[in-house]
């Protein structure tokens, strides 16, 4: 009976739902045993990281707990980052609460941290891996004696890149290599490369098992570089450094396989042929078995809720969340661990061969919101859309099922799930204001969105549920989502290998995104960083949902404590099928709201931001390491900023024009990737007002233009053919001029607006003022 319902929580759990008591009674649990009692010179000599395991045992003299008195009096609790999960479980049974809401409580200083803190009685108790002899002598030091109780086992392991063809090492080939008596892979049967051997910071708790692991041997000194301050900074060189594929490092099993993941660029090693994984761990089979534990004050009172706490742990229910958290447990409670493993997703693309970037895209465009839909009832009452404008009939219809199903699901059901999940958000804070609804809802009174969007033949759909913090100027979280794809030219209804080229490696190319994108801003200049559970280690196989342009995870997810929306413009040219330019206008009825437009091909670029010398201008700077010319076109771009738009310099210029003050204000620039070749940085213009309408314009231009692959200055008429000067369409001349044509031979500036649908906006400065043009977009030329 217990194991049948070890199974069914650990299905609850992928489903994020609350916790679930079992029938096991939660009042009394099994006594520490002797381990627990040792003193620190005791366990200094004889240390207990890859010994066998502590079994809890029963006792007569188990605690009685009080759930509600322990839930009032919980301990201040702290630890190591790896173990993060583990207190998150635990408060997540004992008040419950789901993990990822629990997780938000948590906060944990590091393995040193938190034993400084223990030590200086800021904190009850921490979670810690066995405690370094460093540490056990300044715990001695400072006349203070310390208990530890174990309470989840743990693995040691060894991470390599996937690349590399060395799958099993022996332990004594590891020590071996970390005290440089083996050098080099092809010694070990791998390639013939000089292996790079990583350790961490001297105060981590992996280090600690290293230092435990080596115990007897020479452990080679690494240098700062050598040793990344966080786990998944260590994971991320072995996966993505120049010299990863030469690459080994440790962790903690608990870490790397749940938080950070397996994902599809590390690997880790078999030791003396067994692999790790919570079976091998259960069984005892793996060699570097250590343990995770609850270290407190020996002086804590028999009765405390310190000791109460961690006699809980090791209880039934204690070791059911210790399990839950993706820990084994200490003491056989049936529980079904390949269960819990994370499903990662595998595909490879089945779209279009790769291209290059073209010049131009076709996009969807409606007149005004909402125009190309209109709200229809189900049975029930239920609401959904009617879309107008697509010729093929059979498309049509099937793109209504997918609507009317999901929305038939979803749409009353879903106001009262979200309200829900507000009240529980805004309980935990009074300063958050979580509101029903996405930004983008159209159905009144329900958090439900249907989105529609068309670009080079490809369309996608994406019903979502959700709500917004309003304070975050428009962020949806979105609690749930359904898409689909249709491409329109064929009307297939495409799968996630479908939206990219043939051969893509579907999760790798995902994964390396969004272990970038999970870390930067939900919007430029923004401080909104989406909220992580862990960092992103691999696509799991359910809990995201792909647009043509686009990813939606939902709430239930391992990674995000929010459900969020991800946009695919940064991928490189040639990832997706929808970067390749498809006109397709002959899909549409004449005079639909559906319209196809040609638009100038803006590609998402890696940057990151910073200001000039006298921090008056920000502006996006090119990612080095990403782009060969990053670097030296960054460098033109903050000497222009720094020769021409500081505030002294902009001052200077206006007063030797005119003793009006000029207009100032704080500068943003930004930047823009066009086709893949070129890179446009544009900005404001600072100006002066000198009454009656008129004004003087700032004389340096706030507009460069790169092309990427010489990373030299061009200007915007290289990106136009000949003859463009004949075909300007509109002439929008400045105030008080009269309508004239530019002369473009003494023109001083030409530039290119970024956005614009069926026509290119140029501006053109010359003697007379700001002039904006419209031109023909087949007047585009890029190679």
């Amino acid at each position: 009976m217990k194991r049948f319902l070890c199974m069914l929580l650990a299905v609850l759990l992928l489903t994020a739902c609350g916790s679930t008591t079992p029938e096991t009674p939660s009042t009394t649990t099994s006594q520490a045993t002797s381990e627990s009692t040792q003193s620190p010179a005791t366990e200094a000599t004889e240390p207990t990281q890859f010994t066998e395991p502590t079994e809890p045992t029963e006792s007569s003299e188990s605690l009685p707990i009080d759930l509600e008195e322990l839930r009032q009096n919980l301990p201040r609790m702290d630890g190591s980052t790896s173990l993060i999960p583990l207190e998150a479980s635990i408060r997540a049974a004992l008040f419950g609460k789901s993990i990822e809401e629990a997780t938000k409580d948590v906060a944990h200083s590091t393995t040193w941290g938190s034993f400084y803190n223990l030590l200086e009685g800021s904190v009850d108790m921490i979670f810690s891996c066995n405690l370094s002899q460093m540490q056990l002598d300044e715990a001695e030091y400072r006349g203070v004696e310390l208990e530890m109780v174990p309470i989840a086992r743990e693995g040691f392991i060894f991470v390599v890149n996937a690349e590399n063809p060395v799958n099993s090492l022996t332990q004594e080939q590891i020590r071996d290599i970390y005290t440089g008596k083996i050098t080099n892979w092809k010694e070990v049967g791998g390639l013939d490369e000089e292996i790079i051997p990583y350790q961490r910071n001297l105060t981590s708790g992996s280090q600690n098992y290293m230092n435990a692991f080596m115990e007897g041997y020479d452990l080679m000194d690494a240098p700062t570089e050598m040793r990344p301050d966080s786990m998944a900074g260590l994971l991320d060189v072995i996966a993505v450094n120049d010299n990863s594929r030469a690459s080994i490092g440790y962790s903690v099993y608990a870490y790397a396989a749940n938080m950070y993941g397996n994902g599809n660029e590390i690997k880790f090693l078999k030791i003396d042929s067994v692999a790790p994984s919570k079976a091998t761990f259960a069984s005892g089979e793996y060699p570097l078995l250590g343990e995770n534990f609850a270290v407190f004050r020996a002086d804590e009172p028999a009765d405390s809720p310190v000791r109460k706490l961690v006699e809980w742990c090791r209880s039934y229910d204690g070791q059911l969340a210790v399990a839950r958290a993706g820990y084994v447990t200490i003491r056989d409670i049936g529980f079904d661990y390949e269960e819990m493993q994370l499903q990662k997703y595998k595909g490879s693309g089945t779209g279009p061969a790769p291209q290059k970037a073209p010049a131009i895209t076709y996009e969807m465009v409606v007149d005004y919101i909402d125009v190309a839909t209109d709200v229809v009832n189900l049975s029930g009452g239920v609401q959904s859309y009617r879309i107008f404008g697509l010729k093929n009939n059979a498309l049509l219809d099937d793109i209504h099922k997918f609507i009317d199903e999901q929305m038939e699901t979803w749409a009353w059901d879903a106001a009262k799930t979200i309200q829900a999940r507000i009240d529980i958000l805004n309980g935990d804070s009074e300063y958050r204001e979580y509101e029903m609804g996405l930004w983008d809802c159209n159905l009144t009174k329900l958090p439900v969105s249907v989105d529609l969007r068309c670009s080079n033949g490809y369309f996608s759909v994406a019903v979502s549920v959700g709500y917004t913090w309003a304070v975050q100027e428009g962020t949806s979280h979105y609690y749930r989502t359904e898409t689909a794809t249709w491409d329109l030219f064929s009307g297939k209804r495409l799968s996630p290998e479908d939206l990219f080229c043939r051969g893509v490696d579907v999760a790798k190319t995902l994964t390396t995104y969004l272990q970038t994108a999970s870390r930067k801003p939900l919007k430029p200049y923004g401080s909104n960083l989406p909220e992580l559970k862990c960092d992103f280690g691999g696509l799991p196989t359910k809990g995201w949902h792909l647009t043509h342009e686009g990813i939606y995870f939902d709430e239930e997810n391992p990674y995000f404590s929010r459900g969020y929306y991800f946009n695919l413009d940064t991928l490189p040219a040639g990832t997706l099928s929808a970067q390749q330019a498809r006109e397709f206008s002959s899909a549409f009825v004449e005079n639909s709201t559906l319209k196809c437009c040609a638009e100038l091909n803006i590609i998402g670029a890696e940057f990151y931001y910073a200001y000039n010398q006298d921090g008056y201008v920000s502006s996006p700077f090119l990612d080095e390491g990403r782009y060969p010319t990053g670097k030296k076109i960054n460098a033109q771009v903050m000497d222009y900023l720094n020769r021409y738009y500081t505030e002294d310099v902009i001052r200077k210029e206006f007063a030797a024009q005119t003793t009006e003050e000029p207009n100032m204000w704080f500068m943003d620039w930004y930047a823009y990737c066009i086709a893949d070749r070129y890179i446009l940085f544009s900005g404001s213009t600072p100006e002066c007002y000198l009454g009656d309408d008129n004004w003087l314009q700032y004389s340096k231009r706030a507009y460069l233009l790169f092309d990427m692959e010489s990373g030299e200055p061009v200007e915007t008429t290289v990106l136009l053919k000949d003859g463009w000067q004949n075909a300007v369409t509109k002439v929008s001349p400045p105030y008080g001029v009269s309508v004239l044509m530019p002369d473009f031979d003494a023109a001083t500036s030409i530039e290119l607006s970024p956005y614009c649908y069926d026509e290119l906006t140029l501006i053109v400065i010359d003697a007379y003022g700001t002039w904006w043009l419209n031109l023909p977009i087949s007047y585009l030329s890029i190679p």
